[in-house]
């Protein structure tokens, strides 16, 4: 049975890895916030559907947080793009 505090443990799992790398010095706190919680809820096959303060203008339970986030960013593909010109295996 998934539950919550499963979520949360992964989540605060990846922000002390986090901490080892730049990821602080190149996204906003925000942005890390959500990609985090992205990240535990897909590997823990969460999938929100439905949330509290939901708006018409809120197409995915991140956008009440941050605008303009794409599904690259979340997934990191955008993270190891932005850093192939520090020699990072982007594949």
């Amino acid at each position: 049975m998934l539950t919550e505090n499963c979520v949360t443990c992964k989540v605060l799992t990846f922000l002390c890895y986090s901490l080892c790398t730049t990821l602080s010095l190149q996204w906003e706190p925000e942005v890390i916030a959500v990609a985090l919680m992205y990240l535990a809820g897909k590997l823990s096959k969460f999938e929100v559907v439905d949330w509290s303060g939901r708006t018409a203008k809120h197409l995915r339970w991140w956008d009440m947080f941050v605008e303009d986030v794409t599904m690259d960013l979340l997934e990191g593909k955008q993270f190891y793009k932005d850093n192939s010109l520090l020699g990072c295996d982007t594949r």
